[in-house]
């Protein structure tokens, strides 16, 4: 201190200590241990569960029924426009503030723009409602690991024979053709038995069944192609119970040739009128079965799910130890954790797309119809799942931020996490889209066809296509602990930023204590979650995801926390920000994109959903009562409020008249005035390496409003 005082006096610049109580100097915090460290932190925490678990379901959610080939690749149109003139922009606001104020998202805003502060409440709000149920879907994740320890000879979701699958199971890929018959190959289908080929019958017998059916009637249809499946077949055979069938024409039809093997299991399913279902789509949800033993809708929450609520505990042991090891030793589990899933994802990647029928799962992800565009719903969708994926608006980036050295070349990291990001959100949307494509093959479907859209997709598309590898118990194991790595690492990232957020707020009551408090935020965090392990706890973490951190609530706040850097701090004096700490300033686009596009695109697609809004429902049956919207609603204006309130509460308590309180409330707090701001005679003489040791200076150059006495 005394030498960079010593050079100061030489060069006739005058160096002041901050002498006001509101000026204080940057917080003197913990650091990243390495360069690297925050780089794949923000990579851990954007690119998580938001890429590998959501993106591909929303995908696929805008894909069903009639919008094949439609809606869908104008889905991707309207992610990579947001993702320009907002994602990105946003992104490298938010740390290069973290970074330049050493301060989480709590304290950020209200920095900024004082009457905007209840932003930060709101921000600390989505983040912990975010954190609650994020960590269920690791406890999913345990659930598949574990099961592949414990279930022999076959994986559990391989095969049709377990007590949980029904008489709609069936197998994909599970019938083989010799000839111009099929083989006598076992073909599980609807009743949950085998069946048969007789090729010695020459005449049409009558079937029969090992079990009664509960619908007897209008088991077959009048078509075509039952005609056709009745004469190429000649019997088939079961046992014990007779199944009266009706109005099936006699004509002859062309004999089933050997190609058509996979449409004579769809002519089957479609004789049957019954949907067929696989063994990984059981194994995940069907009523009463394995994973969730789910109830038939939030009206009848259940009984708690054992199993589950260990693994929840599990789940939070390892983030609370992960948490106290410190920025300096995390930063190294970050390092793993942030590249393990490439290599699998890789591999997965290459079996996915030679599958059969992957192309036709390919072409459904990226054909666009531009018409659509035209859909709210398109943009609705895009764009709020680049602020989710990208993890703006939760206070985690300026927290992750505010740990980096002052002049970390934040910019760079920030592009470069957001690239990675897209593309970590592409490679698993064509890995589910191929096996999808797969299964639509299999069963004689169309992609729209085969499953329910939901948040469980990934654990009904990924253990489908580790079958088809050698070794598919080996990687089952690697593929579910790099899903495991995923969520918790997207955990442990969320969790710091709440508890930044709230040290930064309450220092004097919460530094001293952090660890304490760290266990504290993890006990009451696991309790909360536990509500979403029982057996109808699917149907509240529905409405967790669809309400709590993504959609209106993280626009609202992402709109005001922009407004605030963008306006009223100012956007000239934010680029001159990071031309003190990394030595240029931000073109014109994005200057552009912060003060003008970025809101804009906000407040747009914010208006677009709450005049488009829908009922919220589970996959394509459920829908919920008045009273479970009314909550899901309700988990919204808990973050949304803060705002509001807070501006309210400002004016209330703030002393002077309106008009003194509103430019007191719309004007950045003195210590974010200015930094190490130079003379313009004296700019050109200060040798730059002691320019970087006035910024680096362990207190605030502080200056008056014309900044012509002091540094």
């Amino acid at each position: 201190m005394l030498d960079i005082e010593e050079k100061c006096s030489k060069l006739n610049i005058i160096y002041e200590q901050p002498t006001s109580p509101q000026s204080p100097q940057r917080e003197q915090r913990e650091e990243w241990g390495n360069k690297l460290d925050f780089l794949f932190s923000c990579i851990s925490v954007s690119v998580g569960l938001g890429n590998v678990w959501r993106f591909p379901y929303l995908c696929y959610k805008h894909g069903g029924g009639n919008t094949i080939q439609n809606m869908l690749g104008a889905f991707l149109v309207t992610y990579f426009i947001a993702m320009i003139f907002c994602g990105i922009p946003i992104f490298f606001q938010e740390v290069a503030i973290g970074q330049y104020l050493g301060s989480g998202g709590m304290t950020l805003v209200g920095k900024l723009c004082p009457i905007l502060s209840g932003t930060g409440y709101a921000t600390m709000t989505i983040v912990f409602l975010l954190d609650v149920y994020y960590c269920v879907i690791v406890a999913w994740t345990f659930f598949y690991l574990a099961s592949c320890f414990t279930s022999y000879p076959t994986l559990p979701w391989e095969s049709c024979n377990n007590w949980w699958n029904t008489e709609n199971c069936f197998k994909p890929n599970s019938v083989n053709m010799t000839h111009e018959h099929f083989s006598t190959d076992t073909i599980k289908r609807m009743f949950n038995t085998s069946l048969t080929l007789n090729h010695n019958i020459d005449s049409w017998n009558q079937m029969y069944i090992n079990k009664t059916y509960e619908l007897q009637r209008n088991i077959f249809k009048n078509d075509g192609q039952l005609t056709e499946f009745c004469h190429t077949i000649k019997s088939l055979s079961y046992a014990d119970v007779s199944l009266n069938f009706t109005d099936i024409e006699t004509n002859i039809s062309s004999v089933l040739r050997p190609g058509q093997g996979v449409d004579f299991m769809n002519q089957l399913r479609n004789c049957f009128n019954v949907t067929t279902v696989t063994p990984a789509e059981e194994y995940w949800e069907c009523v009463k079965r394995r994973v969730l033993m789910l109830t038939s809708g939030i009206e009848n929450i259940g009984g708690m799910q054992w199993e589950l609520l260990c693994l929840l505990g599990v789940s939070w042991i390892l983030i609370y130890t992960i948490l106290g090891k410190g920025l300096s030793q995390s930063g190294k589990i970050v390092w793993f954790i942030a590249m393990f899933p490439y290599l699998i994802m890789g591999a997965l990647l290459i079996r996915a797309v030679t599958l059969e029928g992957a192309g036709e799962g390919i072409r459904y992800l990226i054909t666009p119809r531009w018409e659509s565009l035209l859909n709210s719903d398109t943009w609705i969708e895009g764009t709020t799942q680049i602020f989710f994926g990208y993890s703006v608006g939760v206070g985690t980036l300026p927290a992750l931020g505010s740990f980096n050295r002052f002049h970390h070349n934040c910019y760079r990291d920030a592009v470069l996490t957001c690239v990675i990001n897209t593309l970590t959100s592409i490679i698993p949307s064509v890995i589910t889209f191929s096996i999808l494509g797969f299964i639509a093959a299999s069963q004689g479907a169309t992609v729209s066809d085969v499953v329910e859209s939901g948040p469980g997709l990934v654990f009904i598309t990924y253990p489908q296509v580790v079958l088809q590898l050698p070794g598919a118990r080996i990687w089952a194991v690697v593929f579910f602990v790099m899903l495991a790595m995923i969520g918790i690492d997207s955990e442990f990232c969320n969790v710091e930023s709440f508890i930044t957020g709230l040290t930064d707020k309450w220092p004097k009551y919460l530094h001293s204590k952090r660890k304490t408090f760290t266990l504290l935020v993890c006990i009451g965090m696991f309790v909360l979650s536990s509500s979403m392990v029982t057996n109808g706890g699917m149907y509240i973490f529905q409405l967790m995801d669809t309400y709590s951190a993504s959609g209106i609530s993280l626009l609202w706040v992402c709109f005001f926390q922009t407004i605030a850097i963008s306006w009223f701090f100012g956007a000239d004096r934010f680029r001159e920000c990071v031309n003190q700490m990394l030595g240029f300033r931000p073109n014109l686009f994005w200057y552009i994109c912060w003060v003008y596009l970025a809101p804009f695109v906000m407040i747009t697609v914010f208006i677009f959903f709450i005049i488009k809004y829908e009922p919220v429902k589970y996959g394509n049956h459920y829908t919920y009562p008045w009273w479970g919207e009314g909550l899901g609603i309700t988990i919204s204006l808990i973050s949304m409020i803060w705002i509001p309130l807070y501006a309210v509460y400002y004016l209330m308590t703030e002393p002077g008249t309106l008009k003194q309180k509103l430019e007191r409330g719309f004007t950045p707090i003195p210590e974010v005035k200015c930094r190490t701001k130079i003379k313009k005679e004296t700019k050109n003489i200060i040798d730059r390496r002691i320019n970087i040791q006035l910024m680096e200076c362990s207190t605030l150059v502080y200056c008056d409003n014309n900044d012509s006495k002091n540094i």
